[in-house]
């Protein structure tokens, strides 16, 4: 009895142990199951809410699963929608690459940042960097395929964009390199303008140029003109001087001008517009050359006096007048200072500014000089820098003897004055107006007859002087003087500043410049 009570308990011990592991295990259970629910909801809202598009595929082109970001990244409504296609022929721009990506799968089991073209359901391609691995069986058979795909479409047009923007800019950079080089003709730049240009399109490999200046032309080797091709013309002054033409040798994808990019018209437009420019300062620089040449003829025939001055005012070269004026030889001048010979000594300071405003500019000036033999002229100096590639490298001074207009002015001064003083002391009231009628001089006796003085009417319209109701008579009269006819003793009234009236016998007459 005994031994069977004890059995008894060490049941019952037993039992109560094994109770309380399933207890155990039963929490346990109920744990896991929890983590696990949380681990799911923490995997759905990654799913759901991540921006790149992951996605599980059959081996043999199904869709098992999408996330709404790959939905929505190939254009399709529901995830439900998504799930019909076949991927190779729905999905790839290249139905191809499907089999190639999954034998490299089957081969090494994961892909990464492999580039694909995809279609979307509207048709549009985008580009996708695709990470992706096979998951196997215990036997090692795929079951499917997992993976992401990330939308690197805006990232690529604008590396494509940055691209195109580097070869345009090479290519003007490596222009402009070229017309800087020192003693490069019009010929070799064009020429190697042409050369440059391939390697700026799309598709450099086929791309040929062509520039024709002013009939002559100059191509790349490998020129041909075909249908493919783009054309800008070059223009100089507005004057149509040639053309740029560029070819594909090749038949490409129809883009936005033919197979030719926007991008590409610009810079073409750009190019035949620098060409202009180039074609405009080498015919400049001829005109120059040319011009260059005719400056020794020119200096040596001129009427004036010339000096040419080197970059440090010393004389370089005088002209036959110069030593005809001055009474020096060049042999006795050259290298030397101006100030040495024909500068007087109290016109040193004033020399010492010309020279020196000479170097930056065109300058005017009449003062004094002296000739050799002692005596002074007036002369009018004019001067200026003469520029090479835009630094000075010396300065051109005209000496022109200004004796006889010297003499002319002063005889003109003194006319003046005599002609002035007859007119304001004369004993007959005169008065002076111009075409418009704007009272110019007004004599004393003017001012004894009116009351007014010079000061008050000068600048005055000439009415001023009539009545109002004569007015209109009057200036009648004195109009048909300016149109050429004479008028004497004409009686018109006169009105004063007090007020009063006097009547004056009025003879008038046009006074006519020298060009008539």
């Amino acid at each position: 009895m005994k031994n069977e009570n004890k059995s008894k308990d060490q049941f019952i011990k037993k039992l109560l142990q094994r109770i309380a592991e399933l207890k155990k295990l039963e929490m346990e259970r109920k744990k896991t199951e929890e983590d696990l629910r949380f681990s799911e909801a923490k995997f759905r809202g990654l799913f759901e809410n991540v921006f790149d598009g992951i996605y599980q595929t059959t081996p043999d082109g199904k869709i098992i699963s999408a996330n709404p970001a790959l939905v929505q990244m190939l254009g399709y409504d529901s995830e439900a929608e998504l799930l019909t296609i076949d991927i190779a022929h729905d999905l790839y721009a290249n139905p191809e690459d499907r089999g190639i990506l999954a034998q490299r799968l089957e081969k090494k089991g994961e892909l990464r940042n492999v580039e694909l073209v995809l279609k979307r359901k509207d048709g549009d391609h985008i580009i996708v960097l695709e990470n992706a691995r096979a998951v196997r069986d215990r036997q090692g058979k795929v079951l499917y395929y997992e993976g992401t795909l990330t939308d690197i479409t805006k990232r690529k047009k604008a590396e494509e964009a940055l691209e195109k923007r580097i070869k345009e800019l090479s290519c003007i950079y490596n222009i402009s390199y070229l017309i800087e080089k020192p003693g490069i003709s019009l010929e070799e730049i064009l020429q190697g303008i042409v050369n440059i240009i391939p390697s700026a399109w799309q598709y450099p490999e086929i791309t040929c140029a062509r520039i024709i200046v002013k009939g002559q032309g100059f191509r790349t080797e490998n020129f041909r003109e075909t249908i493919w091709k783009q054309v800008s013309d070059i223009f100089v002054h507005g004057e149509q001087i040639g053309t740029l033409e560029i070819c594909y040798l090749e038949e490409r994808p129809e883009s936005d001008e033919g197979p030719f990019l926007k991008e590409e018209r610009s810079l073409l437009n750009a190019i035949a517009n620098r060409i202009g420019r180039i074609v405009e300062r080498k015919d400049i620089e001829e005109a120059l050359r040319k011009r260059e040449e005719k400056f020794n003829s020119l200096f040596n025939s001129n009427p004036e006096a010339l000096v040419y001055f080197d970059r440090d005012l010393n004389i370089e070269d005088i002209s036959p007048k110069f030593e005809e004026l001055f009474g020096y030889s060049i042999e006795e001048v050259r290298g030397k200072k101006i100030d040495e010979f024909i500068v007087p000594e109290d016109k040193m300071d004033e020399s010492k500014k010309l020279k020196e405003m000479s170097k930056k500019g065109y300058i005017f000036h009449e003062t004094v000089r002296k000739r050799k033999n002692g005596t002074l002229i007036p002369v009018a100096i004019s001067a200026s820098p003469v520029i090479s590639r835009g630094s000075t490298i010396g300065v051109n001074v005209t000496y022109k003897d200004i004796t006889e207009r010297k003499k002319a002015e002063e005889m003109l001064r003194e006319t003046r004055n005599y002609l002035e003083n007859l007119l304001n002391y004369a004993n007959a009231p005169i008065i002076v107006w111009n075409p418009k009628f704007k009272i110019t001089q007004f004599n004393h006796a003017f001012e004894h007859l009116t009351g007014y003085t010079a000061d008050e009417i000068v600048g005055q319209e000439l009415p001023v002087l009539f009545p109002k109701t004569s007015r209109n008579e009057s200036l009648i009269k004195i109009k048909e003087t300016l149109s050429g006819e004479y008028w004497k003793s004409v009686e018109i009234p006169i009105l004063r500043k007090d007020g009063n009236i006097r009547v004056a016998l009025w003879n008038s007459a046009n006074i006519y410049a020298e060009d008539g």
